[in-house]
């Protein structure tokens, strides 16, 4: 059995994140909503795990609205 070669990290340019950051917009790939929270794939995937964040499905794909992330770090806010 033939080894697989691992999958490509995804990211986005630095200039691309700050465009989702300055213009986000209203659903959102996974690769765009981590750039618009500025987390690592890592701490993403650890957030869904816990289901901070809600996910939105239809078949395979998979996409976050932006008033979901604006939610989240609202409940994140330190006061």
């Amino acid at each position: 059995m033939k080894p697989t070669a691992p999958s490509p990290i995804q990211t986005l340019s630095h200039e691309a994140a700050e465009a989702i950051r300055r213009n986000p917009p209203k659903v959102m790939t996974t690769l765009e909503a981590r750039a618009y929270l500025r987390v690592c794939r890592n701490k993403f995937q650890e957030l869904i795990r816990q289901k901070l964040i809600p996910q939105v499905r239809v078949g395979r794909v998979v996409s976050y609205r932006l008033q979901d992330l604006e939610a989240f770090q609202d409940r994140m806010l330190v006061r």
